[in-house]
């Protein structure tokens, strides 16, 4: 078991990335921190993990789904404790909730 990090630089917004990753199965993790220049979205089916801050572009792969829950519960955690942690919004369809249900995240769903 083991959490993979890449990090890199790139010189964007979070923008770019809604638009480039909700379209490939990720849903965006909405907290009261969200920004041009901050974002952060996962996707449960590859277990993917990917941050935005101000160009650092942080990409965390898990090697199961207990990993992958964990870093997501610790993430929601953490915000909301410093900010706030408002859900995790897998969009329109009903069907991209089943993989975080799934998962035991639907709690964290909106």
């Amino acid at each position: 078991m083991t959490i993979t990090t890449t990090e890199e630089f790139n010189e964007s917004n979070r923008h770019h990335y809604d638009r480039l990753l909700c379209s490939r199965g990720f849903a965006q993790l909405d907290t009261a921190s969200d920004a041009s220049y901050y974002g952060a979205w996962a996707n449960p089916e590859s277990r993917i993990f990917f941050s935005y801050v101000e160009g650092d572009c942080t990409t965390k792969q898990c090697s199961t789904d207990e990993e992958f829950a964990g870093l997501i519960r610790e993430f929601a955690d953490w915000h909301q404790k410093n900010d706030a942690f408002k859900g995790i919004d897998p969009g329109l369809e009903e069907k991209s909730k089943f993989p975080w249900q799934d998962l035991g995240l639907g709690d964290l769903l909106h």
